[in-house]
């Protein structure tokens, strides 16, 4: 496992993060008001992966999701990366980025926004635009949900699924 101290995003330099607010620091709003806040070097998901490519992703990036798949483009339409979570809620308003562009992205890169129900293993797609922070994203014609419904059992809080 290989550690990188850095922010990501679309562009290599440095970007200014907050401090001192445990699991919500972020980058710096683009009004610029931080409080405690310090520099951290920014690298692109495209040149620290290289050609690993993960099956899966998850992004929890206070509202930065937008530039940080924008620096992995190649990773984006890479056929091994067969889905990815992204928080949708909203908070990439503080720097003038829209869910719907992070969406719109997503599907041009041939994923689809989908539902994941289980109890009955079942993927779906949904079209529905609204905010519910963590959503999935299946590359459409992958065999995920296949996956998902063959994978064995196991139980979590006295519920098999």
């Amino acid at each position: 496992m290989r550690v990188v101290e850095a922010a990501v995003g679309e562009t290599p330099g440095t970007v200014r993060f907050t401090t001192g607010l445990d699991t919500v620091n972020h980058v710096v709003d683009v009004d610029g008001k931080a409080g405690s806040s310090t520099d951290i070097m920014v690298v692109r998901l495209d040149d620290e992966l290289g050609d690993q490519v993960p099956r899966v992703m998850k992004l929890d990036v206070e509202g930065y999701e937008l530039p940080v798949l924008r620096g992995g483009a190649q990773l984006l339409v890479d056929t091994r990366l067969e889905a990815i979570v992204v928080e949708l809620n909203g908070s990439g308003q503080r720097y003038g980025f829209h869910d719907s562009d992070t969406v719109a992205l997503l599907e041009g890169a041939g994923f689809e926004r989908c539902v994941y129900d289980p109890f009955s293993r079942e993927l779906s797609p949904r079209r529905v635009d609204h905010r519910n922070d963590n959503v999935l994203f299946i590359r459409a014609g992958s065999d995920v949900g296949a996956r998902m419904k063959s994978a064995a059992p196991f139980t979590v809080l006295g519920r098999t699924i």
